[in-house]
Order: C-alpha cells, then sequence, then structure tokens
C-alpha cells in the first residue's frame, strides 16, 4: 500500500502531541497562514481566542510558531506576527521541533511583559452603563438603555479580534469600570467591525481612561488606524479605572443618505500588564 496516506496521521498525532505538551498558558500561532482553516479543524489549542484572535504580542512572554517546514526560517514568522509585535524587539527562537512537513518553533518574549488583568476575562467585574443607568448583563451580552455590549469575536482590519462589541446610539457614551489590579501599563486597542460597515461610516470615535477618577488618557481614533493601539504607564496595585466611548456616528450612508441603523460595532479590549523587571508592590 502507498505509505504517503499513512504518514499524514502519524504526522497529525505527533503534531497534537507536541501541542497537548506544551505548558499551559503559553499560546501557540500559525506561522504559515494558509495552514489556518485545516490546522484549526485537527489541532484544539488552535481553536482559543488566544491563538486566533488575541490582541496582540504583549504580555505574552513564552509562545510557540507552528509552520511549515523547509528552509531555516519556513514557517516560523508571519506577516500578522510582525504586526502583532508592535514596537516589541523580536523575541528569542529558543527551539524547534521536527515535526514531519511541519515544525514547531519556541519562542522566549521577556520584552512583553506579564499579564496581570485581563478586561474580557471576567465581565462579570466589569460595571457598565450610559447617560440613562447602567446596563444589565445576562450571558455575555449587556443591554443599555442607549446600546448594547457583547463579549465577542468581531473582524476588525481582516482579522479576527476578542473584543467587547459595543453598538451605540448616536452621540451616546458608555462608561467601563472596574476595581483592578494593574501593573507599569495599561494597554488597550479600539477598532471597528464588519468590512461592509467600515465602508458606510468611517466617523471616529473619543476614548478617555480615568484612573482613580483622575484624567490618565484621551483617543480621537478613526477606522484608517486599523486595530489602533492606546497604552499610558500606571501604578502597580489595586485601582479604580473607568473608560468612556463615544461614538460620534454609528450608522450608515447609503443613496438616501445617512441611516442611524444597523449601528456600527466598536471593539475594545484593555489588559493591565507589568513589566517584568517591575517590584512587586507589597
Amino acid at each position: 500500500m502507498p505509505t504517503a496516506p499513512a504518514s499524514r496521521p502519524r504526522s497529525g498525532q505527533a503534531t497534537a502531541l507536541a501541542l497537548a505538551t506544551l505548558p499551559p498558558g503559553e499560546p501557540v500561532y500559525l506561522g504559515t497562514p494558509w495552514l489556518g482553516p485545516s490546522a484549526r479543524q485537527h489541532l484544539p489549542p488552535l481553536r482559543g481566542w488566544d491563538s486566533l484572535a488575541a490582541p496582540d504580542l504583549h504580555g505574552v512572554p513564552r509562545f510557540h510558531v507552528l509552520g511549515m517546514a523547509g528552509s531555516p526560517h519556513a514557517g516560523a514568522w508571519s506577516d500578522d506576527l510582525q504586526t502583532d509585535l508592535a514596537e516589541l524587539p523580536p523575541p528569542q527562537l529558543l527551539a524547534s521541533d521536527d515535526l514531519g512537513p511541519l515544525r514547531l518553533h519556541h519562542y522566549l518574549a521577556p520584552a512583553a511583559g506579564v499579564l496581570i488583568t485581563d478586561w474580557l476575562a471576567d465581565p462579570a467585574a466589569l460595571t457598565l452603563r450610559d447617560a440613562r443607568g447602567p446596563c444589565r448583563l445576562s450571558s455575555g451580552t449587556w443591554s443599555c438603555k442607549q446600546g448594547s455590549v457583547a463579549l465577542a469575536t468581531r473582524e476588525v482590519a481582516y482579522r479576527p479580534r476578542r473584543c467587547l462589541a459595543l453598538e451605540l446610539d448616536d452621540g451616546a457614551s458608555l462608561e467601563i469600570s472596574r476595581r483592578a489590579e494593574l501593573g507599569t501599563t495599561l494597554r488597550g486597542h479600539l477598532g471597528f467591525a464588519d468590512f461592509n460597515a467600515r465602508l458606510r461610516n468611517d466617523a471616529p470615535a473619543l476614548l478617555e481612561l480615568r484612573i482613580d477618577d483622575a484624567p490618565a488618557g484621551r483617543w480621537t481614533l478613526s477606522d484608517n488606524q486599523g486595530w489602533a493601539a492606546f497604552a499610558v504607564a500606571t501604578t502597580p496595585g489595586p485601582h479604580e479605572v473607568l473608560l468612556r466611548l463615544t461614538p460620534l456616528l454609528g450608522g450608515t450612508w447609503t443613496e438616501q443618505g445617512y441611516a442611524p441603523q444597523p449601528r456600527r460595532a466598536a471593539c475594545l479590549e484593555l489588559r493591565a500588564l507589568a513589566d517584568p523587571d517591575a517590584e512587586a508592590t507589597p
């Protein structure tokens, strides 16, 4: 019998075993993007939002990249990973495992810092309200008087991103607050979901950040910035954090003019990160 069909299951089993033995909390990314549909179908570690729809590589000091074998650097990196690296220095390639047609690369990125608090990880800890009162949380969705918010994975700038998807009335402001343990940096992203919605609306949104009721940052972000990052330096320890988002116009433009429905969704994430060299607070 031919050997090629039998070799594919063995290769798949070897890859699945290699991924299963990785330390918990260390995500796996794809270095060969076109492998995505098949790899995620057969390899559960690649289906999670931390691998498929992560915000960037900040707060990820150790990670792994699965890609096609070949030349020394084939499948070890991708344009998407380079984008998510942002201003971080290149990570250190520690080792690579030969898995037949695939290779699993292991990276160390100490400059990425460590994750302290992720606003998406504990929705129940968030308090949301608009100008007309508090929002009500049920099954991962907040119902507000002037819109709605859902914990979701949305397409932003042609890539999936895990975020709080906010659909608000024109000019309405939404406040998201919680008491959280902070590190040395608060870092987040804001983008706008759905390609068709972006074609019909490029109005910016105003984002304001307050820490312990003091202004900490203010940004005006638009769709042409894509998955736009924002960050502020913070003092480690427990703090009250409040984000206020005000999209100017959320509807669409058609041949008949402006229509407030359907609303364009803003996609927001926020994390507290710590410099690995920062001293812990007592």
